[in-house]
């Protein structure tokens, strides 16, 4: 595009810097500390949470075909479903490794609807595993929305 006078070179120099080619999730070799590590930053610093050495050799294990995203996601929903500070594989369900993958606590809207029906193709309708989860939550912190935004981070 620059030969051809379609693209400033200058341009193409300014954001043209250094490139990485990272492996996929299940090629690394530090799958565990990146489990770890991700559940540091999606618990947040105020609410640190622990994770049994066997759920973390389970989920590095894991292919992952929606690499970091598709883990996020599943640790997002096992510290908005946790029961305490300390996950274990009792946490851990297998089914969000199915290939649609639990739905992000972080889709959470402030009207709870009960589960839609299985025939129903609308993938931001909460589980009802989640929407229990919330509501939970919710009178926990007396239906205060920002202490639950806080809590779930």
């Amino acid at each position: 595009m620059i030969a051809k006078g379609l693209f400033r070179d200058d341009l193409y120099y300014r954001l043209n810097g250094i490139s990485l080619t990272l492996p996929p999730l299940r090629e690394r070799k530090d799958a565990a500390d990146v489990v770890r590590c991700l559940l540091r930053i999606e618990a947040g610093e105020r609410t640190p949470v622990q994770i049994d050495e066997a759920l973390v050799q389970r989920l590095a294990r894991f292919p992952w075909p929606g690499n970091l995203r598709q883990l996020r996601n599943v640790l997002c929903t096992m510290l908005a479903l946790r029961e305490s500070d300390y996950l274990t594989l009792e946490d851990f369900d297998e089914s969000w490794l199915d290939a649609g993958g639990p739905r992000s606590a972080h889709r959470a809207t402030a009207e709870l609807e009960p589960a839609a029906p299985a025939d129903e193709e609308d993938g931001d309708v909460l589980s009802s595993a989640e929407c229990d989860a919330l509501r939970r939550t919710l009178e926990t912190c007396n239906w205060n929305v920002s202490a639950v935004a806080v809590r779930l981070n």
